[in-house]
C-alpha cells in the first residue's frame, strides 16, 4: 500500500445523500482500519496527542488497531474520552490532532478520526462499556447541561468515584449533539445516546427539563440539595443576528431554532408533527459547520439553497469536509457577498434578500484581506425562508440568578484556564459557556492598553460633539486604522489614537483580544474582567502569516 495516502473512507453517493437524513460517512471496516492504522509512524514525541483537546493516547490506541486488538484501542480511548463514536465523527480534527500528525508532511495526515470513530462503533456493535469506578469517594457533584462539555465532565467525575447528577433544561440528554448537529452528520439513536447510556454507566444521572435559574438555582442545588460542587456546561444557545431591515419577516429563523426543529424535534421524519418551513428557495447566511448543517439539512427537504458569506471560499470557517460534502450536494455558494436587506411581502413574510457584491482588499502587513463592499453592485435574491447562522451567545438565565458568578461583556462565564474555577467557590465552568482562555487574572490571550482616553471615537469627542464611541471592534480593517489621529494624518478619530491602533492590530492579529481604556481609575482593569462594557474592545483576529518585524517595518517605511 501507498503509506502517502490514507486509506479512502466509504460514503453515500450524493445523489442519493441529497434526499436522506441517513449518514453520511460510513466509516471503515476492520480490514480498512487496521490498514490505515498502519500507516501511523508511532511517534516517540506524539505531535497528535498535543493537537488533542483531552490528551488520548493516539499513538497508543492506534497501535492497537493495527493488531485487531479493538477492545483493547476502546479502552486505550475511553481513558481520555466519554465520547468517542461522536468525537470521531464531529471533532475538527483537520484542524487538531490530524493538523499536527507527522505523517502529513509529506503525504496526508493518518485519518485519526476515522479510526476513533470505527473504534466507538465496533465497541458499541460489541457491548464494550468504559470502565467504571471500583466504588464513591462520597462526594456528590452537579454538573449543569448534558452537551459535549457537561457529558464529558461527568464521564471523567464518575471514572473517579464521585456521585455525579446532570441537569438538563431540554427533553432528552445531549444539548448541541442532538438539537444542532444534524443526523445524516451524527445520528441520534444509534451514535449519541448510546454514548449517553456510557455515561450514564458510569454512574452518572441524568435529570431532563430541569432549568437551571428557573427550576431551581444553582445556590439551591449546592444550598438544599447536597452538592458541594457544580459543574456549568450549558453552552452557548443564544443566536445572533445582523440588525438589518427585514430580519421580523415571517420565514426568517436562526440557525439554531431550525436545526432544533429538524433534529431534536424530528421535523424531517413524516410520522412526526413537528412544524418546519422547508422552503423551496432557502438562503443561509454564513460560511461556518452551522451554516453547512443548515444548508445541508434545507437541501434534504427539498429546497435549492444558496450560502450567502462575505469572504472568499480560502476564509469559509467550515471544516473542508463539509464544505466539500455541500458541494457534491448541489448547494450553490454565493461567496464574497453580504445581505444588506432582506425583502418582505405584503403579507409579512420573506421574499427575498438584497445583497451587495464585497472584493478583498489590499493586504495589509499581516496579510490578511478585509472585504470591503463594492459600491453600486447590489441585487437581489428570491428566497422564501432565510436561516441566519452568525454565531451564537451563552443564555444570560444562570449568571443572572448565581450571586457572585463574574461575566465578561460577552455574556460568557470567567473561569480559570487550568481549572476551571470560576469566581464563585465550588463552582466551575467549561465549554462555549466560558471565556475560553481569559481568566480572572490578566491572561496571553487578553491585553490592556491603559490610556488616557476612554477608547476608540468616530472623531475627536473633544473637538465634536457627535463623535460616536465604539465599544467594539470585531475585524481592525483600514478603516479602523484610518480613525488614529497623529501619526497618521488622519481627520478622523481622537487625537493621539494612531500607536494605540498598531497596538490594538499587532494583539489581535496574534491571536490576543486587547481593550483601550482609560487609566484614571486603576481598578479597571477588574471592573472588565468582571463583564463591565469599559473601553474599546478589539476582537482577536489570528493570522498564522502575520510577522511581527515585517509589521513594524511597514509602519515606518
Amino acid at each position: 500500500m501507498d503509506v502517502l495516502t490514507r486509506v479512502p473512507v466509504r460514503e453515500q453517493e450524493p445523489a442519493v445523500r441529497a434526499t436522506n437524513f441517513e449518514e453520511v460517512c460510513l466509516g471503515y471496516n476492520e480490514e480498512e482500519a487496521m490498514a490505515e492504522a498502519a500507516r501511523c509512524l508511532n511517534c516517540k514525541n506524539a505531535q497528535c496527542m498535543k493537537g488533542c483537546p483531552v490528551s488520548i493516547n493516539i499513538p497508543g490506541f492506534i497501535a492497537e488497531v493495527k493488531e485487531g486488538n479493538f477492545e483493547a484501542a476502546y479502552h486505550v480511548i475511553s481513558e481520555s474520552s466519554a465520547l468517542p463514536a461522536v468525537c470521531g465523527r464531529v471533532c475538527p480534527q483537520e484542524t487538531q490532532c490530524e493538523g499536527k500528525c507527522i505523517r502529513g508532511i509529506k503525504g496526508e495526515p493518518v485519518a485519526i478520526g476515522k479510526l476513533e470513530r470505527f473504534v466507538a462503533d465496533w465497541a458499541r456493535e460489541h457491548g464494550i462499556k468504559p470502565k467504571k469506578a471500583e466504588k464513591l469517594n462520597g462526594h456528590k457533584v452537579a454538573v449543569i447541561g448534558s452537551g459535549p462539555a457537561g457529558l464529558t465532565c461527568a464521564g471523567d467525575l464518575a471514572k473517579l468515584g464521585y456521585d455525579v447528577t446532570i441537569f438538563e433544561a431540554l427533553h432528552q440528554a445531549g444539548g448541541v449533539l442532538v438539537y444542532g448537529i444534524p443526523e445524516f452528520r451524527l445520528p441520534k439513536k444509534k451514535v449519541v445516546a448510546a454514548e449517553v447510556e456510557n455515561v450514564k454507566a458510569l454512574g452518572v444521572k441524568i435529570e431532563t427539563n430541569v432549568v437551571i435559574g428557573k427550576s431551581v438555582t444553582i445556590d439551591e442545588l449546592m444550598d438544599n440539595e447536597g452538592f458541594e460542587a457544580v459543574f456549568i456546561g450549558s453552552g452557548a444557545g443564544l443566536p445572533r443576528f445582523m440588525g438589518i431591515p427585514g430580519e421580523q419577516a415571517m420565514g426568517v429563523f436562526s440557525a439554531n431554532e431550525y436545526l432544533t426543529r429538524n433534529n431534536l424535534m424530528k421535523a424531517f421524519l413524516d410520522n412526526y408533527d413537528t412544524p418546519i418551513k422547508a422552503g423551496k428557495k432557502v438562503i443561509v447566511v454564513g460560511g461556518g459547520n452551522v451554516a453547512m448543517d443548515a444548508a445541508r439539512t434545507a437541501r434534504r427537504l427539498g429546497a435549492e439553497v444558496h450560502i450567502v458569506y462575505r469572504r472568499g471560499e480560502e476564509e469559509l470557517p467550515a471544516r473542508k469536509e463539509e464544505v466539500h460534502h455541500a458541494k457534491e450536494e448541489g448547494i450553490i455558494f454565493d461567496l464574497l457577498q453580504n445581505p444588506t436587506e432582506l425583502l418582505v411581502d405584503e403579507n409579512g413574510c420573506v421574499k427575498g434578500a438584497k445583497v451587495i457584491r464585497m472584493e478583498l482588499g489590499e493586504p495589509d502587513a499581516s496579510g490578511r484581506r478585509s472585504p470591503v463592499e463594492i459600491p453600486g453592485s447590489e441585487y437581489e435574491i428570491e428566497a422564501d425562508t432565510v436561516i441566519m447562522s452568525l454565531g451564537t451567545s451563552p443564555n444570560p438565565l444562570i449568571s443572572s440568578t448565581t450571586k457572585g458568578l463574574d461575566i465578561n461583556r460577552r455574556k460568557c462565564i470567567i473561569a480559570e484556564e487550568e481549572t476551571g474555577a470560576t469566581s464563585k467557590e465550588g463552582v466551575y465552568a467549561g465549554g462555549d459557556a466560558v471565556t475560553g482562555a481569559a481568566t480572572v487574572i490578566l491572561a496571553m490571550d487578553l491585553l490592556f492598553l491603559l490610556s488616557d482616553i476612554d477608547g476608540l471615537y468616530t472623531d475627536d469627542p473633544k473637538k465634536n460633539p457627535d463623535a460616536k464611541f465604539i465599544s467594539q471592534v470585531d475585524d481592525l480593517t483600514d478603516e479602523f486604522m484610518a480613525m488614529g489621529k497623529g501619526t497618521t494624518g488622519s481627520d478622523v478619530g481622537t487625537g493621539g489614537m494612531a500607536t494605540k491602533l498598531h497596538a490594538a492590530k499587532i494583539a489581535t492579529e496574534s491571536g490576543a483580544d486587547m481593550v483601550i481604556a482609560n487609566a484614571d481609575d486603576l481598578e479597571v482593569m477588574w471592573r472588565i474582567l468582571k463583564g463591565e462594557e469599559i473601553g474599546t474592545l478589539f476582537k482577536a483576529n489570528k493570522s498564522s502569516e502575520f510577522a511581527l518585524l515585517d509589521y513594524i517595518q511597514s509602519i515606518h517605511a
